[in-house]
């Protein structure tokens, strides 16, 4: 399967934060360095630097998650949070791609009609 350039740079951000964040393995390593190489020559730097951080504030809203003592509401209004960094997450995606001439990813975070 080919990945477009913004999901490259996606993949990347996210190799990024697990080496930054998780303890220090092997495979992050190598997967970091797999997702490097990956990158785009002509990735544009602010787009590249908006995803990472986008993809950061999503790691953080999601570890906060795991608080056992989180109530109801502040988990509905994290997990809403979440769903808006996505749609901005996907828009620079899509950024990424028209500006390196790759089509749009198409994925839709919005609510859905019940």
């Amino acid at each position: 399967m080919k990945l477009t350039p913004g999901e490259i740079v996606d993949r990347y951000s996210i190799a990024r934060l697990k080496f930054q964040r998780l303890p220090e393995t092997e495979a992050n390593r190598a997967h970091l360095e797999a997702c490097q190489s990956a990158l785009p020559a002509r990735a544009p730097t602010k787009l590249v630097q908006d995803l990472i951080a986008v993809n950061t504030r999503i790691w953080d809203l999601e570890a906060g998650l795991q608080d056992p003592v989180l109530e109801l509401d502040e988990v509905g209004r994290r997990a809403l949070d979440i769903r808006r960094h996505n749609s901005h997450r996907v828009e620079l995606k899509n950024k990424i791609n028209v500006e390196l001439g790759h089509p749009q990813e198409v994925k839709n975070y919005a609510a859905k009609p019940r």
